[in-house]
């Protein structure tokens, strides 16, 4: 499993914009997005050169979602991203990805976990972006 969490200076509303819509997607975790981000809608994105399925399983919107993505070589894993408000430190955004039983990829944590370090850095970058100045 990899787990990365993140305080970011954006209010629910816009953190909520960065990982309830395609188009929030395409800022920070994946290169491009075609997909509804709705309970039940199925959709593909491309993600470092892979096409990628994407199945969401769960939405509490302004608050996370899941869903469970995979690729041509049998990689699938659930990944989680939930929006978390601590009184003291502001938001954050936790991302979890857990592979699902029988994913063919020894590697896929060790690969991931750099690729997820990454996706940290763009959401940081997007953040940052969408600071008033």
């Amino acid at each position: 499993m990899i787990e990365r969490e993140l305080e970011l200076d954006l209010t629910a509303d816009e953190l909520w914009e960065l990982i309830g819509t395609a188009e929030g997607w395409r800022q920070w975790l994946v290169d491009d997005a075609a997909v509804r981000v709705a309970l039940g809608e199925f959709g593909t994105i491309l993600d470092d050169g892979v096409e990628r399925a994407v199945h969401i399983d769960h939405v509490e919107a302004g608050r996370g979602i899941s869903f469970v993505w995979s690729d041509q070589s049998d990689e699938v894993s659930r990944v989680t991203i939930a929006i978390v408000d601590d009184p003291t430190r502001g938001q954050r955004i936790r991302i979890t990805e857990e592979w699902q039983p029988g994913t063919a990829c020894a590697e896929c944590p060790a690969k991931s976990g750099a690729r997820w370090d990454l996706r940290a850095c763009l959401l940081c970058l997007s953040a940052v972006s969408a600071c008033r100045v």
